[in-house]
């Protein structure tokens, strides 16, 4: 039996990554106990998988016990977990579907999740806990910051920079030679034409920005 692994994270992005991480263990014909550690459910099962808090994973596993992966869609909070995950000396793991197949020129950190028909061109980057949801497309000498998601269908033309903790809404799409500064988020089908600054949300066709709201969460839960 492989180091188990922890999502962190029971919601519905969660839950698809504990499903991503099945479909990788039968694919390379492995077993593994995949749980969840959440702050806000109580366990001791949820969805026939092991549940806990965080302090009680810690009092369970040794960091060399157990590996993590972040199963949250609110950039802000996937970098807060990441952090919280790290500073307490576990590692992140990297979920890559099999048909996503990066070339041997892209760069992926820690904690990286592909999802099925993820497409990335030659000499990528993607910083530590980037997720890519099903059928994103990233193209040559693109670089995605620490702790951005891209939801199903984006799509980022060549030499583009994604900032850290960004969010690209399903189906935008951004022009080549583009760049989006830090915490910016790109709206569902959303065509990006020209740079963004940091934390500004872009929507429409073309795309027009405007200052986030303070507070602003991209889920618009409470």
């Amino acid at each position: 039996m492989e180091i188990p692994l922890a999502v962190y994270g029971a919601g519905g992005a969660g839950r698809e990554l504990r499903d991503l991480a099945m479909q990788m263990d039968v694919f390379a014909g492995r077993e593994r106990e995949i749980i969840f550690v959440d702050d806000l459910l109580n366990g001791p099962l949820f969805e026939e998988s092991r549940l806990y808090s965080f302090t009680k994973a810690q009092e369970l596993f040794s960091p060399p016990d157990l590996r993590f992966v972040i199963g949250l869609g609110e950039p802000e909070e996937r970098a807060s977990l990441a952090e919280k995950v790290l500073a307490a000396g576990y590692g992140l793991e990297n979920l890559i579907h099999p048909s996503a197949r990066p070339p041997d020129s892209a760069r992926l950190g820690r904690g990286v999740a592909l999802y099925p028909g993820v497409f990335l061109a030659c000499d990528v980057c993607l910083e530590d806990n980037v997720l890519l949801m099903a059928s994103v497309a990233v193209s040559h000498d693109a670089y995605v910051g620490a702790h951005s998601v891209c939801a199903a269908g984006a799509k980022i033309a060549g030499h583009c920079l994604v900032g850290r903790r960004c969010f690209l809404g399903m189906n935008c799409a951004v022009r080549e030679n583009t760049s989006i500064g830090d915490g910016g988020v790109i709206g569902m089908g959303a065509v990006v034409l020209e740079n963004v600054g940091e934390n500004m949300l872009v929507t429409g066709n073309p795309g027009r920005a405007k200052p986030k709201p303070a507070g602003f969460r991209v889920f618009g839960r409470e």
